[in-house]
């Protein structure tokens, strides 16, 4: 019958257009959502990573022996599990958001809140990641964490306003109520 976006409430997510060098990883601490390699990208950057994010009883064997080796307190951070105050502070401050998802991720909300908050993405071209950020625009979507690393170098080419905009537009509380109605009437 169609697609309908998931919809967020973009006023929730505070604008800044002003971002600290840092990059942030806001995701499950898991396998396939690729904080490893987040860490990677961030190391041959140069740039510090903060890593936020809950850690599943299911996955507390790939934390302790993957993640938490990497972790060092100074270029790579780790705050543990945001919350929705947290992480609306971690989103609008970092220059970037690094989503290196190693599955086909069906929405990801992660990659919507970021931009509300003026911060671009930049995603592996895994499941809806392209549907989600406007390549070149909003951010970058990837196919490897060599071209990461390149769009992280290129982060600055994007405008915080071009991504809150882009998530108003297209992935607001209007434009999800709008999607509805369209599939509702195409049923009718």
């Amino acid at each position: 019958a169609g697609v309908v976006y998931n919809g967020i409430d973009v006023a929730s997510f505070p604008f800044q257009a002003e971002k600290d060098d840092h990059l942030l990883f806001l995701s499950r601490i898991s396998p396939e959502k690729g904080p490893q390699l987040a860490v990677e990208v961030a190391r041959r950057c140069g740039k510090k990573l903060i890593l936020a994010g809950k850690v599943d009883p299911y996955d507390r064997d790939f934390f302790v022996s993957t993640i938490a080796p990497l972790i060092d307190g100074d270029r790579v951070v780790f705050v543990g599990e945001a919350d929705a105050r947290m992480k609306r502070e971690l989103y609008k401050a970092a220059s970037c958001v690094l989503m290196p998802i190693t599955w086909e991720e069906p929405f990801g909300l992660v990659l919507a809140e970021a931009q509300a908050c003026g911060t671009p993405v930049i995603a592996f071209n895994r499941g809806a990641a392209a549907e989600i950020v406007k390549d070149g625009v909003t951010g970058f979507v990837v196919d490897s964490v060599d071209e990461m690393v390149a769009a992280v170098a290129r982060v600055n080419e994007i405008g915080p306003m071009a991504c809150r905009q882009h998530m108003e537009r297209h992935f607001g509380r209007q434009a999800m109520a709008e999607g509805y109605l369209r599939v509702y009437q195409s049923i009718l």
